[in-house]
Formats: C-alpha cells, structure tokens, sequence
C-alpha cells in the first residue's frame, strides 16, 4: 500500500470516527432539549424566553 493510499484509509477512518461522535453528541443533546421541554410545557413564558436565547 503506497503512503496516500494509507493516508487517505486513514483520513476516511479518522472523518467517520468524528461524524459517528457529532451525531452521538446530537442525540444526547436532542434527549436534554425534549426533557427540557417537557418539564417546561406548564410554563409557556419560559420556553419562549428559550427561543430567544438560542
């Protein structure tokens, strides 16, 4: 195996190590954002305040 041949196996390795760890990142952010508005859903003020700020 040439040297780019082994540099890009790698580089393709290393791309989807990263992108299988941003979309773990996700999802655990998207669980806290939807328990959030769960426990928000009586107070309607607060949630918009949410909006705003994001």
């Amino acid at each position: 195996m040439s040297k780019e041949a082994a540099a890009m196996c790698y580089s393709y390795r290393d791309r989807r190590m990263e992108e299988e760890a941003r979309k773990e990142m996700w999802v655990r952010e998207e669980r806290k954002r939807r328990q959030r508005q769960k426990d928000k859903k009586g107070r309607p003020a607060e949630k918009d305040r949410e909006l705003v700020r994001a």
